[in-house]
């Protein structure tokens, strides 16, 4: 255990805070690392269509390839991530994200080099096997968590805030830089550009990740030995995992005496320890096929928005947009992440996770199959003005969503586990994840490519993706119905936490006797 981990001092709330631990610097840099991993891996999107037209695909073809070059960062990281938690066990955390930064700097770059379709597939599995830090950050959000007594709901809504910029600026990047020589009279030198028109945006990714690297290198903490030892007799397992006096999911028992200070011997029945072991794992199963499907419709409709809005207007299955276009009706999203980041800690104080996670999910069935209708609205007597008005109010909704949904997610992987198999949890997490993600794009544009080639009439022609995502959404929303009570889950916490007391407890006695020996 490092010596900083084990000095603590008292902060104003009366929590142990350890000594050396910039918390605010290391949380800054654990939010640069949050938004290189989702930014490298969707910065792509806005100009995928075009570079596959480049390779020669016909309109009806463009849809599967391009699903297919995005779906391969996410199948190889799928398998990449927990061996990558595996190693952050045993290295440490700080050596795997600076390994992740730099080797997505070195495929990123390639993948802008892409002149084929066997080319643009590799160097983006490449980039996912090389990259596991989105589970590894959420690991050590939590541990800093444990260790400083910092809010875990603010911690993780910063997280869930800095994945979804990390969504946002990808694309709002991607469209703005790529093929500078057409959009920015920018040809680079030697006219690089005009060889490779996709380099550019994905030079400005490797750049970001080489910054962020340098900068964990000397300045971000190790927190994998990270932890606080209480006072033997002081029986406040809540503040061990939460640095708080209450359990953060707690509904009913938030303002309880008796949840905030339990009396040290009241240790649950081995009968009572058994069952909350059945049901939380029942619990988990249900967390991550939830999250399965929420990140399926989310990064779906990453993939088709794109495909969407550069299809033809007249034709009556898009909205024409050039590149730029797609970037600036994107340059919303960032103020609805914000305003939902601010809003968030609040919510859960008052809500919780559970119901917080549920109501996003709803807002996505609605919204889905209301962004079909933009092409409509813009050949309509309304005109472009209004279908843009329209375009934005939906965009706002649906990344304020996506953020509310993602933080609330964060926080139940986080709560729902033993402190000791948090990392593992995480990691296992980011492998569902990265599966749906995988399967999300290769779905999203064989569905459109079928709906363009199928010839049917409404709702299957191209609004069938946007239902299929409100019918993913909609599974979302079926799953959390399928949890236990929220006071199982704070049974469940209050258990856990009562044994990570005694095992921190039992940590200290001996270390008090090998001192006195």
């Amino acid at each position: 255990m490092n010596e900083a981990a084990q000095k603590t001092r008292q902060d104003g709330q009366g929590n142990r805070v350890p000594h050396g631990i910039p918390v605010k610097q290391n949380l800054l840099l654990i939010s640069f690392v949050c938004v290189a991993e989702p930014f490298s891996s969707v910065i792509l999107l806005p100009f995928i269509y075009f570079m596959v037209k480049d390779f020669g695909y016909e309109e009806s073809e463009i849809g599967s390839h391009a699903g297919i070059i995005t779906s391969a960062f996410f199948v190889v990281q799928m398998f990449s991530t927990p061996m990558w938690c595996f190693i952050s066990d045993r290295l440490g955390r700080k050596p795997c994200l600076i390994f992740g930064l730099f080797g997505t700097a070195v495929s990123m770059t390639l993948f802008g080099l892409s002149e084929s379709l066997p080319w643009a597939i590799t160097t983006r599995a490449v980039c996912g096997l090389l990259n596991g830090n989105l589970a590894i950050a959420r690991t050590m959000v939590g541990e800093l968590a444990a260790a400083t007594g910092i809010e875990k709901g603010r911690a993780f809504s910063l997280f869930g805030f800095c994945v979804g910029i990390g969504w946002m600026l990808g694309p709002f990047i991607g469209g703005s830089l790529a093929n500078p020589s057409e959009n920015l009279n920018f040809h680079g030198p030697g006219r690089l550009f005009d060889q490779y028109p996709w380099l550019l945006p994905c030079l400005f990714s490797a750049i970001y990740n080489l910054v962020v690297g340098a900068a964990c290198i000397s300045l971000l903490t190790e927190t994998v030995n990270l932890t606080v030892s209480p006072a033997i007799n002081t029986p406040l397992p809540e503040q061990i995992e939460h640095g708080e006096t209450q359990p953060l999911l707690s509904g009913t028992t938030r303002s309880s005496p008796s949840a905030s200070r339990r009396d040290p011997n009241d240790t649950p029945t081995q009968s009572e320890t058994e069952v909350v072991s059945m049901n939380s794992r029942k619990i988990q199963f249900l967390t991550l096929l939830s999250s399965m499907f929420y990140f399926i419709h989310i990064i779906s409709f990453d993939e088709l928005y794109a495909l969407f809005a550069a299809s033809s207007m007249s034709d009556g299955i898009g909205l024409s947009f050039r590149s730029t276009d797609i970037a600036k009706s994107l340059s919303v999203a960032g103020p609805a992440m914000i305003g939902a980041l601010l809003l968030f800690p609040a919510l859960h104080r008052r809500f919780s996770s559970v119901p917080l996670y549920a109501s996003s999910s709803a807002l996505f069935v609605v919204l889905y199959p209301a962004f079909s209708l933009a092409p409509l609205v813009g050949k309509s007597v309304a005109g472009l003005e209004t279908m843009w008005t329209c375009l934005i109010i939906l965009i706002i909704l649906r990344y304020g969503a996506m953020v509310i949904g993602l933080a609330s997610l964060q926080v139940l992987v986080n709560d729902i586990v033993k402190p000791r198999e948090r990392a593992f949890m995480n990691g296992l997490a980011q492998s569902v994840g990265s599966l749906a993600r995988a399967i999300g794009p290769s779905l999203g544009g064989f569905t459109w490519s079928w709906s363009l080639k199928s010839g049917l009439g409404p709702p299957l022609d191209f609004h069938a993706t946007f239902l299929l995502l409100s019918v993913l959404s909609l599974a979302q929303i079926v799953t959390v119905a399928r949890f236990l009570p929220q006071e199982e889950i704070d049974k469940a916490m209050k258990i856990w936490e009562r044994e990570e007391y005694e095992h921190v407890r039992k940590q200290a006695s001996d270390q008090e006797r090998s001192n006195a020996h």
